[in-house]
């Protein structure tokens, strides 16, 4: 990665005007690129979010036919872990997933790795990663069989942050409130209103799934543990239950409310502009959780969001049972339920409001002029560059 940064205008937050991600990560982007020990991931992510729409990446002028207005509209970077390119494909996925989820209540499960496992992620994450959405979901499918006789719809999403942008991995499934029991050919509702299942059970299947297949990965030199011990005792070094937290919610109201809730939290980044309260010439504020913020040096801050760069290629969405692709049963379930009554409860998901993040392309507001209201003309289009400005001559 020896390509230098790209030069970017001067443009809101740096002028006070909006605050933003990136004018933290342009005070220190070039520091970083020379000293801090960035992997490839977290190199990329820089540079695109650096790049985004800026004349790197290519744009549009915009004419006014009126008033002779002109306007630059440059190209978003379209990373998935920019703070300003995920609401498109939010919306997107929101309506791609509306005619394939059951029209049933919704829970929400969270599951958590002890902080002992972390180190192990972070040198491992591709396949501590993709352990933890498995052994999540085998979990609750597991329960599902064992408890309701029946196959739940479940999609799973990782998150490696905390509110202070803090290295967390854990795993938010949202869970249908019931399931498909193939040979009475019927939907088999959750009976319980408040929970799912009982926590205990949920954290001492999710513990051993997990270890299970953290053996599995050892064995076959996949993962190399921490100075070379051996599997049982790495095993005896981890906490029994206290720090494998799984937490449950209360079922969703409406359908709707869990495609809204559950498109915020597949889209989420670690942190959205929003959250921004202030920059100055040394640090960065942000709102953390009820009504308190954290201050970070510039350094500091731009390290912790940069440390959440997933893999390449790595899926943090999954789907598993009903909501498998292609499920047959998903199918079978759809057509019974059609035939009844869709659930009316009113209400939102319980917990902490989620903020929007930042619309990645307002055409409204782009496209027209600002002082006659008038759809702008396009005079000039310069296209995205065929080698992206972080990757090297």
């Amino acid at each position: 990665m020896g390509c230098p940064a790209p030069e970017h205008p001067s443009g809101p937050g740096g002028s006070g005007a909006e605050l933003r991600v990136v004018d933290v990560l342009r005070r220190v982007g070039s520091s970083l690129l020379r000293s801090a020990p960035l992997g490839p991931e977290q190199r990329r992510l820089l540079y695109s979010i650096l790049a985004c729409r800026t004349p790197a990446l290519g744009g549009q002028v915009l004419l006014c036919p009126d008033c002779g207005h002109s306007k630059e509209v440059f190209h978003s970077c379209r990373n998935r872990h920019c703070p300003n390119c995920q609401a498109q494909a939010q919306d997107k996925w929101i309506a791609a997933r509306a005619s394939s989820m059951l029209p049933v209540p919704h829970f929400h499960v969270v599951f958590t790795l002890p902080s002992e496992l972390r180190g192990l992620c972070k040198k491992h994450p591709a396949a501590l990663y993709a352990l933890l959405l498995r052994s999540s979901a085998e979990t609750l499918m597991t329960l599902g069989s064992d408890t309701l006789a029946a196959q739940l719809g479940v999609t799973v999403v990782l998150h490696t942050w905390t509110r202070e942008l803090k290295y967390h991995p854990h795993a938010h499934c949202i869970v249908s409130a019931g399931g498909w029991d193939r040979d009475a050919a019927c939907f088999r509702k959750v009976r319980r209103k408040t929970f799912l299942f009982p926590v205990e059970r949920m954290k001492a299947l999710f513990r051993a799934r997990f270890l299970r297949g953290l053996r599995g990965l050892v064995q076959q030199g996949v993962v190399a543990l921490p100075g070379g011990v051996a599997f049982s005792a790495f095993e005896r070094s981890l906490p029994k239950k206290r720090s494998w937290v799984v937490y449950a919610q209360a079922p969703f109201g409406r359908f709707e409310h869990v495609l809204s809730y559950l498109g915020r939290y597949t889209h989420r980044v670690g942190i959205s502009n929003s959250r921004l309260r202030a920059i100055t010439d040394e640090e960065v504020t942000f709102a953390t959780k009820d009504g308190k913020t954290c201050t970070l040096t510039h350094q500091e801050f731009a390290l912790r969001y940069l440390q959440h760069a997933l893999p390449d290629g790595f899926k943090k969405i999954r789907h598993y049972g009903l909501y498998a692709s292609g499920s047959t049963q998903r199918k079978a379930a759809l057509a019974t339920l059609e035939t009844g009554t869709t659930p009316t409860a009113t209400g939102g998901p319980a917990g902490d409001a989620v903020e929007d993040d930042e619309r990645e392309d307002e055409v409204w507001a782009e496209r027209c002029c600002p002082h006659c209201a008038v759809p702008l003309v396009l005079v000039s289009d310069f296209p995205r560059p065929q080698r992206p400005p972080w990757r090297p001559p």
